[in-house]
């Protein structure tokens, strides 16, 4: 039991190291290596805990799955990564889904387990199904616009109270109803996540793809619970707590909030007063400021800025600065722009 301690410990080390490691980009791919590392020595041992380790057809099944994910990894192009970290995110939701769903079926005992186990079949369904729809939106399959449907808020608490009531059935009742609360927990999660998703426009996009990340890792940790699996507690709980971290500086970043995000709810929606109800305190200072550095500027110069629309402000503006810093952002590169980009520096410079 102690040398299991152990190990476990040094595998969560070598997550931890890996993460450390990535933050910079001298030392990001040996992190990345590390980490990757980590998951192999974990799955290893996972394997043999279960008495799997010289299963012929699991090797099998791990080489081919293992040249799939090398054969998609060098052929997603870096502008489609984001779409392809939220499929990745998806597996891991539905993989944690999985072994809820197959635990429940064979190994639960307790109440204890049986509600982790129902927690982690719905929030593992629910990141499969927000991240499909995030990586189809993104690849432009769909449409990138926020979708809202009509009383969507009354919809997702009405499911959210289901998936609760759910949890509780199982707790109590653990294999009585299986065929009932496994399918409604399965639909409840799938529909929760489309409408969520769906929700979001495609330029915040990466946002919900981070806080699914963080999802998918707080599944597996709670799969984990369901199946006394310390190891993939710790794992998923790394994940979880990292993904939220990320989540949080790219909308700090964005000067936004996430409630305003996966309510679909833009900047200038914000500006213009139409959500004033969803807008968290301190949210869009610098909108704020820009306002009225504008009216101050607006005053001091011959031109009325009020009679002229947006293009023609933000061309006068960069015609009369000094000094203009062009900050690439992910809605640049979706948008392709880099093209139209080089063509203002070059007219900038001239």
């Amino acid at each position: 039991m102690a040398g299991e301690i152990i190990f476990f410990a040094i595998i969560i080390a070598g997550f931890l190291m890996g993460l450390r490691l990535q933050q910079s980009p001298r030392t990001a791919v040996w992190g990345n290596r590390l980490a990757a590392l980590s998951m192999v020595a974990a799955i290893i041992y996972t394997m043999h805990l279960v008495n799997i380790l010289y299963d012929p057809l699991i090797w099998i099944i791990l080489l081919l799955t293992s040249l799939t994910g090398i054969m998609v990894a060098r052929k997603v192009k870096m502008i489609q990564m984001p779409q392809t970290v939220a499929m990745l995110n998806g597996f891991g939701g539905a993989a944690s889904a999985f072994v809820a769903w197959t635990s429940s079926l064979y190994d639960i005992q307790t109440a204890f387990a049986w509600s982790t186990a129902a927690l982690a079949l719905g929030v593992g369904i629910f990141t499969l199904s927000g991240s499909v729809v995030a990586a189809l939106k993104l690849q432009d399959l769909i449409n990138q616009q926020s979708v809202r449907v009509k009383g969507q808020n009354f919809y997702q608490k009405l499911l959210l109270v289901i998936m609760a009531l759910v949890v509780i059935i199982m707790t109590v009742t653990g294999s009585a109803y299986l065929t009932i609360t496994i399918p409604v927990m399965i639909l409840a999660a799938t529909v929760y996540g489309i409408l969520v998703a769906m929700r979001v426009g495609g330029a915040d996009m990466p946002v919900i793809i981070s806080l699914l990340n963080s999802l998918s890792g707080t599944a597996a940790a709670i799969s984990g619970l369901a199946v006394e699996n310390a190891l993939l507690v710790g794992a998923g709980a790394i994940v979880g707590v990292t993904g939220l971290m990320l989540t949080r500086i790219m909308c700090e970043a964005m000067n936004r909030s996430l409630m305003s995000v996966l309510r679909g709810i833009s900047p200038e929606d914000q500006t213009a007063g139409t959500s004033a109800a969803d807008t968290e305190d301190g949210d869009f200072t610098s909108y704020d400021k820009m306002e009225t550095d504008r009216a101050d500027e607006s005053e001091s110069e011959d031109i009325d800025m009020s009679d002229l629309d947006v293009d023609e402000e933000i061309a006068l503006k960069i015609k009369e600065a000094e000094d203009v810093i062009i900050v690439p952002g992910y809605g640049m590169a979706v948008a392709q722009a880099q093209d139209d980009v080089k063509e203002l520096m070059d007219l900038m410079e001239d």
